[in-house]
């Protein structure tokens, strides 16, 4: 089988450069980027920052919200916020490719087997993503109540528990659409709706769910070490493979890394599959090739 024109994006704020940076530099040591373009969706990034990855980048847009297929009152047109709408959009701002693969920047890539799982799930379903479905994943009340409570304001009471209660979560902060899926426009009308019933437009993961959940479309729902969020569960460290892994015995090496959510860069205490713990921060700069060894 011929290999997909796949697109792998991201992109961000002047302020969370370092993030992209360290996303960008994790796809190509793991050579990803040597089987995909990457486009970047610029919100304000310094000439300086874009020079950064004038070797990696194919494609640099910076749209406007003007550019997107949605209706963005101006109260809530935030540079911060433009992902929210375009991811959403990809097809229109990087024509010509068949799967396209978003990436978000406080993601890392620690090995590269994510890249064919997404690929070969948006093929064959229209889109691919990981359920918060991890080992050990034990979502607080606090991120329940905010889960369902957007929901029933998003989509209505019934809808809303019907969606967000009777469904486990999903995280979009990476997710591979094909082209021709029909959960393009279907995301993004809930979204839209959403964002016209609530003034919110921080509904757009609750949005793709919708159309997942309510609208029944086709998903390949793919095991959480190819989107672990560390905020979740904690992983595991392994000596042995110097490679975070899942927290439990025998735990698989995670794909990728994801630091959702606060203290990003904090310094984590990690238990070992040795029995023992360890400290780091879980950010791609601390494991990257050539770098220290906790």
């Amino acid at each position: 089988m011929n290999r997909p024109k796949t697109l792998v994006l991201t992109g961000g704020t002047s302020s969370f450069f370092p993030f992209i940076r360290e996303c960008v530099d994790s796809l190509a040591d793991t050579g990803v980027l040597q089987r995909a373009d990457l486009g970047l969706i610029d919100h304000g990034l310094t000439e300086e920052q874009l020079r950064s990855f004038s070797a990696q980048a194919t494609h640099v847009v910076r749209p406007s919200y003007a550019d997107l297929g949605m209706r963005i009152p101006q109260a809530l047109q935030q540079p911060w916020s433009l992902n929210l709408v375009a991811r959403s959009d990809l097809p229109a701002l990087f024509p010509g490719y068949e799967v396209y693969l978003w990436f978000d920047a406080d993601a890392w890539a620690q090995r590269a087997d994510f890249f064919d799982v997404y690929v070969e799930g948006a093929l064959r379903s229209g889109m691919a993503v990981a359920r918060d479905d991890g080992a050990g994943y034990r979502p607080s009340w606090r991120e329940r109540r905010w889960w369902i409570g957007n929901y029933v304001l998003g989509f209505g009471l019934l809808d809303g528990l019907r969606g967000g209660l009777l469904n486990r979560a999903i995280n979009i902060g990476l997710v591979a659409i094909h082209r021709d899926a029909p959960h393009w426009a279907r995301y993004s009308q809930r979204h839209q709706a959403a964002i016209d019933r609530t003034g919110k437009i921080n509904l757009d993961q609750h949005a793709c769910h919708a159309a997942l959940a309510l609208d029944k479309l086709p998903v390949t729902y793919v095991p959480a070490i190819y989107n672990w969020q560390p905020v979740l569960s904690m992983p595991h460290w392994d000596p042995m493979r110097a490679a975070l892994c899942e927290p439990r015995a025998g735990g698989r090496v995670l794909s990728v890394v994801h630091l959702a959510g606060r203290n990003k860069r904090d310094v984590q205490r990690l238990r070992t599959t040795e029995g023992g713990s360890v400290e780091m921060a879980l950010t791609y700069d601390v494991r990257r090739p050539g770098a220290p060894r906790p």
